[in-house]
């Protein structure tokens, strides 16, 4: 159900995206197709919960 196999939070959990911007460091946009794709699978897993709730959680914390 997206969440995190480590700590069981939501995915991305805060440690999930703090080493999705380090991957990215260097192509940001590459972080945003790849949140993107995610979003597109998790939307299918979770097709009960809002759209924005689900965009906030794959790209709220995009800088």
């Amino acid at each position: 159900m997206w969440v995190c196999a480590a700590c069981h939070r939501p995915w991305p959990c805060p440690r999930r995206r703090w080493e999705l911007l380090g991957e990215y460091a260097d192509s940001p946009g590459e972080l945003a197709l790849h949140m993107a794709a995610q979003l597109t699978a998790a939307s299918r897993d979770l097709h009960w919960a809002a759209p924005a709730v689900l965009c906030g959680r794959f790209f709220g914390w995009l800088p």
